[in-house]
């Protein structure tokens, strides 16, 4: 029987990717959330009864989703103490009779991962897609790993010798279904899906196939995800010769441009406490208007430390709170603090300092690049993220409704 139906589980809230006031769900990938993302990849091999489980309450999933909300079925998370094994367990309540999938909405694949499962190998078992491809499984950002041998799995050995991963995408009968939740009820100690399959041997899961794939659990693996489909996803369109149907245009003149660009980077321990002993803002620049957006989060711990030095060497520094999160690394919020800056004054000696991650340092770093055709920017860069990538890669951007600028 072919699967009509599906089932995301998006009641994370993603404490270990750590990207503040944005749960997990609603990280976006090159300009789409997550959950977009899972949505799609069901879509494309023609599932329309799309379930998403979400925590109790969850009205900002259900606002992402609003124009399918006709599509969409929402279940409220029941068990929350047992983390992904409660999402699945509060499926039951949905009534669903027919053969089912089950994925996390935070997989991220180069091609639909769905496509690798045969309807005829998982008439009355669980089929769980397990991925052998050591190279992906070593980045992919995953932790559960199972024994794999000649199609068979074990769960009984110990991690030390696993030499697969459990990619964390399922399909269900409604009897093994049944049968795995009697399983847990069984075993309310049980915490973990893999757990369950640990003491349900006689629905050993069937293994699938190799796949490249990533599970986005941390900033690093979000990061190597963006930077996979960019590579594998989305490639440069080759442009098609015209043919000769069009004649050259001669250039009356030509103009070559050349400017080298050099940005400064300095480590030291304990140099935001010292700042008034260093000459941060060049002497020159000593009569101009700067300005300094500091993320509201760590104001209290550098931003008014920094301002206050600023200040009491005497220059003209304006102090703008940005809020903390991915929206404020937006075009709507860009135009306000560009509006804002111009009140106050700005020059072409001006510089733009930013203090916090990397969603500050985007917005400062593209304000500079952009307000009188660009001026000067200094960052103090707070996180590991934005100091080993945002601080010094000098690529500026912020977020449209439909991608990045």
């Amino acid at each position: 029987m072919k699967s009509t139906t599906s089932i995301i589980l998006a009641a994370g809230i993603g404490e270990r990717l750590g990207i503040f006031e944005t749960s997990k769900p609603l990280v976006k990938l090159r300009g789409v959330s997550l959950i977009l993302w899972a949505i799609q990849r069901f879509r494309e091999v023609g599932i329309t009864d799309i379930h998403v489980v979400i925590r109790k309450e969850d009205r900002l999933i259900r606002k992402e989703l609003i124009d399918y909300d006709h599509h969409i079925h929402f279940i409220e998370q029941q068990y929350e103490e047992k983390g992904m094994l409660g999402s699945i367990l509060s499926i039951q309540a949905s009534e669903i009779r027919t053969p089912f999938f089950i994925s996390p909405c935070d997989l991220i694949f180069a091609e639909n991962p769905l496509l690798l499962f045969d309807g005829e190998g998982y008439r009355d078992r669980i089929s769980i897609l397990i991925s052998t491809h050591q190279g992906y499984n070593a980045l992919s950002g995953a932790q559960e790993k199972v024994h794999y041998h000649d199609g068979d799995l074990d769960y009984s050995k110990s991690s030390h010798t696993a030499n697969a991963m459990e990619v964390g995408i399922y399909h269900f009968t409604p009897a093994s279904y049944g049968e795995f939740v009697e399983t847990s009820k069984q075993h309310p100690e049980v915490k973990t899906v893999s757990e369950i399959f640990r003491r349900t041997p006689h629905l050993n899961p069937v293994v699938m196939a190799e796949t490249e794939w990533f599970d986005i659990n941390t900033s690093v693996t979000l990061v190597r995800a963006d930077l996979y489909l960019q590579n594998k996803l989305l490639p440069e369109k080759k442009i098609e010769s015209v043919g000769a149907d069009f004649n050259p245009l001669s250039a009356t003149a030509s103009f070559d441009y050349a400017k080298r660009i050099r940005f400064d980077v300095c480590v030291g321990q304990g140099l935001v406490d010292q700042i008034r002993s260093y000459e941060i803002i060049p002497h020159e620049y000593f009569y101009s208007p700067h300005h300094l957006l500091i993320d509201k989060n760590i104001h209290d711990l550098y931003g008014q430390k920094i301002y206050d030095q600023l200040l009491s060497q005497g220059y003209q520094v304006h102090k703008h709170l940005i809020d903390p999160g991915e929206n404020s690394k937006s075009l709507s919020c860009y135009a306000t603090i560009a509006e804002d800056i111009l009140a106050v004054g700005i020059e072409k000696k001006s510089i733009i300092i930013s203090v916090g991650g990397g969603v500050i340092k985007d917005l400062a770093g593209f304000l500079a690049s952009t307000l009188y055709r660009g001026i000067g920017f200094i960052s103090f860069p707070t996180t590991v993220l934005s100091q080993s990538d945002a601080a010094i890669a000098l690529k500026q951007g912020v977020n449209g409704t439909r991608g990045k600028t």
